[in-house]
């Protein structure tokens, strides 16, 4: 069987189309989506696309009705089976007498974790689980990573330009890359809880840190009403502040300031440098599930130094700066291949 065209695939993939929406704006939640499928016709489709509000699977039961009854539901992720915000999916999907549910992956979360699975079954419901599991662990990979390892997922992006440097060695770095990269940086920022930077990159370059499209809005983004949080991270008392449109403002450092909304003192080491194994804990307790990092060296470096870099987005430029200029990562450095 050709998997690309069967029903299976097909309807998980619009169930996945319709768990875009919830992008971002839906941590620290996973973004869901469901769909209904009665006689091989789509009845509806759901998408969890805020924190708090109703999840994939209670709009598309609510949407469907009295058809619900006897029809297939397509889920990306394990319906939630606990009582939160909102009330469990699986008593929802009980009642509505759905005949199948087929689920994309297992919730990692500790609460589900399967738990769910078992409840539709002794109610007499079958349930497949599996149907395309990595394109739904793909979907929302910060979720998993917090729930797997009690930290946020961190993305590093760089821009540098052929021989590997991200400013010149006055620090000036607007713009190394073009605006199709700028774009697609855009929508990273999209679809993470948080953008960081560091204290010098927020007084060199002045970033709103927001993401923001134009004409060019990816299709899933509904508006430009969600923005993610904005992190600073400093050693000392902040004299600059970020512009109020956009994500609530954070300064992870020392001092205080009516120019941000939170302040969080993070834990460091012996020599002043950010714990980041124990910070980052932090950050996932405050609900962050995916941070992307778009500081300079030195912030780069710290982070890539406790081995806290999931995933390293490097954009290189077709253009050299000549002489010295600042490469991606600050410190020392290895002396020797064998430590790379």
């Amino acid at each position: 069987m050709n998997l690309a065209t069967s029903p299976d695939d097909r309807f998980m993939g619009m169930a996945l189309e319709a768990a875009l929406t919830g992008l971002g704006r839906a941590a620290p939640n996973p973004c869901v989506g469901a769909v209904l499928v009665k006689g091989g016709e789509l009845l509806t489709r759901g998408g969890h696309r805020r924190d708090g509000g109703p999840h994939a699977e209670s709009v598309a039961l609510r949407a469907a009705g009295a058809e619900a009854k006897g029809a297939t539901l397509y889920v990306t992720l394990e319906p939630c089976c606990h009582v939160g915000r909102q009330p469990p999916c699986t008593e929802a999907i009980i009642a509505a007498g759905i005949r199948e549910v087929v689920v994309g992956m297992v919730d990692p979360d500790h609460r589900m974790s399967g738990r769910a699975i078992e409840q539709l079954t002794q109610n007499g419901i079958h349930v497949r689980v599996g149907v395309r599991e990595g394109d739904c662990k793909a979907l929302d990979p910060g979720y998993i990573h917090r729930q797997e390892f009690g930290r946020p997922r961190v993305l590093l992006k760089t821009a540098a330009t052929l021989e590997g440097n991200v400013a010149t060695r006055l620090g000036h770095s607007q713009w190394i890359t073009g605006p199709s990269a700028r774009n697609f940086g855009h929508g990273l920022r999209a679809r993470v809880g948080a953008v960081m930077v560091g204290r010098g990159t927020l007084e060199a370059d002045q970033p709103r840190l927001t993401a923001r499209f134009d004409d060019q809005k990816p299709w899933w983004r509904l508006d430009n009403e969600y923005q993610p949080k904005r992190l600073v991270v400093g050693n000392s008392l902040c004299s600059h502040t970020l512009p109020p449109d956009g994500g609530a403002r954070w300064y992870l450092g020392p001092g205080l300031s009516s120019d941000f909304e939170r302040y969080l003192d993070l834990p460091r080491r012996s020599g002043g440098d950010v714990d980041w194994s124990r910070s980052l804990k932090i950050l996932a307790s405050e609900g962050i599930n995916a941070i992307l990092v778009e500081g300079g060296p030195r912030l780069a470096g710290s982070l890539v130094r406790a081995g806290m870099v999931d995933e390293w987005l490097s954009f290189t430029a077709p253009t050299t700066l000549g002489g010295t200029g600042q490469p991606a990562l600050a410190g020392e450095g290895i002396d020797h291949m064998t430590g790379a």
